[in-house]
């Protein structure tokens, strides 16, 4: 039996709009506090999909911001590539290499798989 954890439900809308004006702009994304220097780290993301070879591409960058407002020090990740995975998809991989599935969920709760769920958890098993 194979467990496949956390496979991302694709959300289409959102593929398709980082290919248009938004994709690879940055945008803001999470804020927190650094421990050692007490400075606020703001987090930015630029996404972008290549439809043909369904990747989604992430960058990171982070700002590092004094207490007078003053962005003191910048720094940014490589960009980060994801494969994205659907739903038939994976059914056709899993097949095609010897697996028959026996269940997809849509949370880790045994939540049914919907337009709503934010992941797909795969039960299959070799027969």
């Amino acid at each position: 039996m194979i467990h496949l954890d956390h496979v991302n439900v694709e959300n289409v809308a959102w593929l398709a709009s980082l290919v248009g004006e938004k994709g690879g702009v940055f945008e803001p994304a999470e804020q927190f506090y650094h421990a050692r220097s007490g400075h606020q780290v703001r987090a930015f993301r630029a996404w972008a999909y290549e439809p043909a070879t369904q990747t989604a591409t992430c960058t990171t960058a982070w700002e590092a911001v004094a207490d007078d407002g003053q962005v003191v020090e910048r720094w940014q990740k490589e960009p980060v590539r994801l494969h994205c995975v659907f739903r038939f998809e994976m059914e056709h991989l899993l097949a095609r290499v010897g697996f028959a599935v026996e269940n997809v969920y849509g949370d880790f709760f045994g939540n049914p798989l919907d337009d709503q769920s934010s992941n797909m958890v795969w039960i299959a098993r070799r027969p």
